[in-house]
């Protein structure tokens, strides 16, 4: 699937950017549980490691400022999101 998303839109899978805006940022604080865990987005990717890759959105983040188009990668309890909670609870 395809998403466009945009400021104030909560992600509701993983998804990988392809085109977006100059300055997009997600909070990425609901899967970090730090606080103001801010995330700059762009098309190439910048880490091996998804969740600190600026080339993707994981699922339950906020869109704080921009848009972008994106290619889901990731549902239901496959996400990043998902996977953080399980290991919290090991």
């Amino acid at each position: 699937d395809i998403l466009f998303a945009s400021a104030g839109d909560i992600l509701s899978a993983d998804v990988r950017i392809v085109v977006c805006s100059p300055g997009a940022v997600i909070d990425i604080s609901s899967i970090t549980n730090i606080p103001h865990d801010l995330k700059d987005l762009q098309e190439q990717p910048s880490d091996l490691n998804p969740l600190r890759s600026s080339n993707v959105a994981p699922a339950h983040c906020t869109i704080l400022d921009g848009l972008f188009f994106g290619i889901v990668i990731k549902i239901g309890s496959a996400t990043l999101y998902c996977q953080s909670q399980k290991k919290g609870e090991e």
